[in-house]
């Protein structure tokens, strides 16, 4: 089957999850697919706990509405960014674990099977990335998806963070 592409997501409430205490690559990347809808309506971003001061700083400037400790019982899937393991989701860590909807993921971290959030075909995990904003961006060529302005402002400063200023990115 394969990790769905944008337009499925559109009809149904999904919540963009970051982990805990999340950095720009994680808020970026969440911010990034929720400016990329064209129905706004049933999407939010969610945030564990709280954001660190910078990526705080960076959702304050590009008006990045989002809800911190979300409930999730009001969704049909989530979508879990720059993370993999329940442990990643803080204080919503037992939520996740008994979340009935649908889960994805879309990381740039090493993949530790035992504990992943969920099954491979629901993930686009890419270890070789130097962000998840890259693997969004992909995400979002392959569905076709125009990015608008503020969609790339947010990829490009989850990359240039994330690759250390492209230090260690391809």
């Amino acid at each position: 089957m394969g990790f769905p592409k944008l337009g499925f997501f559109e009809k149904k409430k999904t919540l963009l999850l970051c982990h805990a205490g999340a950095d720009i690559d994680s808020i970026g990347a969440a911010a990034a697919v929720y400016f990329s809808f064209a129905d706004k309506k049933g999407k939010q971003i969610g945030v564990p706990q709280h954001l660190n001061s910078e990526a705080n700083a960076f959702a304050e400037r590009l008006s990045v509405p989002f809800l911190l400790n979300p409930g999730l019982a009001d969704f049909e899937c989530v979508i879990c960014f720059d993370f993999n393991t329940f442990d990643m989701a803080g204080e919503l860590s037992e939520a996740l674990k008994n979340f009935k909807g649908s889960l994805y993921i879309i990381d740039h971290h090493e993949k530790i099977d035992s504990s992943l959030i969920s099954k491979s075909e629901s993930s686009l995990l890419d270890q070789n990335a130097a962000s998840t904003t890259e693997i969004v961006y992909e995400f979002l060529q392959k569905s076709k998806v125009p990015v608008s302005k503020n969609a790339a402002s947010a990829i490009a400063c989850g990359i240039i963070v994330d690759s250390a200023g492209f230090v260690a990115a391809s």
